[in-house]
């Protein structure tokens, strides 16, 4: 302290207790005038400064916040590039699958629309080539067989060519050939199979072909020619404008016999037939079940005496016997209790709605209305039902 105040017998106070020396101020004087290492200051700069953590309770400096911030905004950033690189690869596996699956189904569909096709043509072109060779040497077995038989109509004719019976196995032979084309046409002569009866090695094949050309010949001989003169004989349409009486109207040709001869006998002359097309229901007439021809024949024969006109159906090498086809199912009802009341076998009626060409069996035409009444009338005496056209 100063030596002055303490003249004056003033005490000393306790600021000027804690003042620094005389020998503490000189050397801090000292070393504000050392010179600076700027080398030293620069690399200071550089180095974060450490900030003492507040106790707690305290609340941290404003200085803090814009560091956290800093670290938040960084965080939030982070997490965002790893969602979208997540998105990314769920986007990818997407696609994959897409693909894949479309891949699949595009597959499939071309194995069933092109590869599957090829393959069950393949199989269906590979399927009838060993069908072939089946059944068609079979036939053609009989051909040598009835070669000898036809030779045999040329020994009546020429009779002492029959004795040298120990010839004919070496010569037939030669001569069979140019004979078979010029006389053996008319296959079905009744006196071969009488004179080859002797052969007894091959009378089983020729057998079997025979009978089966014969009953082909008289199954359709009766109707076809009946048809055509019926047919023929008749002017399909009226000669002039007038009045007629139309008698009936037949779906089947065959079934216009039997009144256009009733109508001849009671000298009706002036008959023509015309045709029209309806969509009808018909009622077929059928014998149950499926027969060879011969069979059908037999059942053939017994309708014929039944009084009905029947015809054949084939299905293969079976065959249908149609009874007759009916356009009222009454009509048919009492044909079926007919036929197997007669012991012809069971009957079944098949109904088929189609176009049917009807034939109006017609009288006339008649000048006048009244001249066509006279007629009908007649007709109706006759047991006809009739009915009066006009023809234009």
């Amino acid at each position: 302290m100063p030596e002055d105040k303490k003249g004056k017998g003033q005490e000393e106070s306790l600021d000027a207790f804690f003042e620094p020396t005389e020998d503490e101020v000189s050397k801090d004087k000292e070393h504000k005038y050392y010179p600076v290492d700027k080398d030293k200051v620069s690399d200071l700069k550089d180095l974060p400064e450490e900030q003492p953590e507040a106790p707690a309770g305290e609340t941290k400096p404003e200085g803090e916040k814009p560091a956290k911030k800093l670290k938040l905004k960084k965080t939030k950033a982070e997490s965002k590039g790893g969602s979208k690189t997540l998105l990314i690869i769920l986007i990818a596996i997407l696609v994959l699958l897409v693909l894949a699956a479309g891949g699949y189904f595009g597959g499939t569909f071309l194995y069933k629309k092109f590869i599957k096709k090829t393959e069950e043509i393949t199989k269906t072109i590979t399927k009838p080539k060993p069908a072939k060779p089946v059944t068609e040497p079979a036939p053609v077995q009989p051909s040598p067989t009835a070669t000898p038989e036809k030779p045999g109509p040329t020994p009546p004719t020429k009779e002492p060519t029959t004795k040298p019976t120990p010839l004919t196995p070496s010569t037939p032979t030669k001569p069979s050939t140019p004979a078979t084309p010029t006389i053996l046409t008319p296959q079905p002569v009744k006196p071969s199979p009488s004179k080859p009866a002797p052969v007894q090695p091959t009378p089983t094949k020729p057998t079997t072909t025979q009978p089966s050309a014969k009953p082909t010949t008289p199954a359709p001989s009766p109707i076809k020619p009946q048809t055509v003169s019926i047919l023929a004989s008749l002017p399909s349409s009226a000669s002039s404008n007038g009045w007629a009486c139309q008698v009936e109207a037949d779906m089947l040709p065959e079934s216009m016999e039997g009144p256009v001869n009733r109508l001849k006998a009671l000298g009706y002359n002036n008959i023509y037939y015309v045709d029209t097309t309806r969509i009808m229901k018909i009622y077929h007439l059928y014998l149950t079940g499926s027969f060879d021809h011969k069979t059908a024949e037999q059942k053939m024969n017994g309708l014929v005496q039944l009084g009905f006109k029947p015809r054949l159906e084939q299905t293969g090498n079976q065959f249908r016997v149609i009874v007759y086809s009916y356009g009222s199912s009454s009509i048919a009802q009492s044909s079926k209790a007919k036929v197997e009341q007669a012991g012809l076998g069971p009957a079944e009626i098949i109904t088929k709605t189609a176009p049917v060409t009807l034939h109006q069996i017609r009288i006339g035409p008649y000048s006048t209305q009244a001249d066509a009444r006279k007629v009908l009338n007649q007709l109706r005496a006759n047991d006809f039902k009739p009915v009066l056209v006009r023809e234009r």
